[in-house]
């Protein structure tokens, strides 16, 4: 392990547990934007982990997406609100040359 790399890891570990809780008492209050941008976030950070992580569909309770990750306490799981835009209609080049845009800027 690099200098500095455990440290790391400790703090993606700390962020993690914090999304966790958040993401709890965010549903708890049924403030459900706020409790599935917070599951996105540590979708991130569980996969920066190298934690299993991925997305799927429940086809037998909502139809709606659902977010996995595997924590090493077990998996846990949660049905998020899909996508609600419209899509542009962008192609492939199209998405790439907005994501370097973005990026240049930045």
């Amino acid at each position: 392990m690099k200098p500095g790399e455990n440290m790391k890891i400790k703090e993606a570990e700390h962020e993690l547990a914090s999304l966790l809780r958040g993401i709890e008492q965010a549903e708890r209050v049924e403030e459900y934007v706020i409790r599935d941008q917070q599951i996105y976030q540590a979708l991130g950070v569980g996969a920066r982990l190298g934690y299993l992580v991925g997305v799927g569909l429940d086809l037998a309770w909502s139809g709606g997406p659902v977010i996995y990750l595997t924590l090493p306490t077990g998996e846990v799981s949660w049905g998020v609100l899909p996508f609600r835009a419209a899509g542009d209609g962008h192609d492939t080049p199209a998405k790439y040359a907005r994501c370097r845009a973005y990026s240049q800027d930045r």
